[in-house]
């Protein structure tokens, strides 16, 4: 099965939230562990335990706050072979992440998402096609707020590359949930571009369901 391009940005979005989620519990988990290691090993205060696992981690080589028992140098070891890897895990993400874009494209659509959440009295364009694509125009012309809703990722990215500034939703304009990513409860209207005549009544009806005092 194909996914939509939209699909594939939730899929990208999840699994960066999900590595950071994980990383961010696993220096959590090693922090409170070699803390918890040194009060119950060397009987120190927390602080002194909370300072010795930082310093440990971090590898920075300054002092031990007292001197560590065997059981607590062998602990020391571990502990400095937990922080080497989570470090490397770490900037290997970052890294990996940066390389493929990944990054990027999840923080383009957030802060896209954002502007359009905000948005109201706005007009949604649904298709880029030749009608479609002339409205835009004269809406950038005429400095209107209005938000696009295209599913061919192929003409959208096309459009992008000519007007970045434009704010879109990538997906069928016959989806409610698209529609509604485009604020069509906060829109002052909607214009039904799309090739299909069936569609575009759909559009509309779907459109005044969600929002009655829509001018479509």
């Amino acid at each position: 099965m194909l996914l939509t391009y939209t699909e594939r940005e939730n899929i990208i979005t999840n699994m960066v939230n999900k590595r950071a989620v994980i990383i961010a519990v696993a220096i959590i988990a090693v922090f409170a562990g070699g803390t918890a290691g040194y009060m119950a090993i060397e009987d120190w205060s927390y602080t002194e335990a909370l300072y010795m696992t930082i310093i440990t981690i971090s590898t920075v080589g300054f002092q031990e706050v007292k001197a560590l028992s065997d059981a607590g140098r062998l602990f020391t070891g571990v502990l400095i072979l937990s922080g080497v890897l989570l470090i490397a895990t770490g900037v290997n993400f970052i890294f990996s992440s940066i390389i493929e874009g990944t990054f990027a494209e999840v923080f383009r659509r957030q802060r896209m998402d954002k502007k359009i959440s905000r948005m109201s009295e706005h007009f949604i364009i649904c298709g880029l096609g030749v009608v479609g694509e002339d409205i835009v125009q004269e809406f950038i012309r005429t400095k209107a707020k209005f938000v696009v809703i295209e599913k061919d990722n192929e003409v959208l990215q096309r459009f992008i590359s000519e007007y970045p500034k434009t704010l879109y939703v990538t997906g069928d304009a016959t989806d409610d949930d698209h529609l509604k990513c485009a604020g069509i409860d906060k829109a002052r209207g909607i214009i039904a571009a799309l090739g299909n005549d069936a569609d575009n009544l759909y559009i509309c009806l779907t459109a005044r369901s969600l929002n009655p005092k829509l001018r479509i």
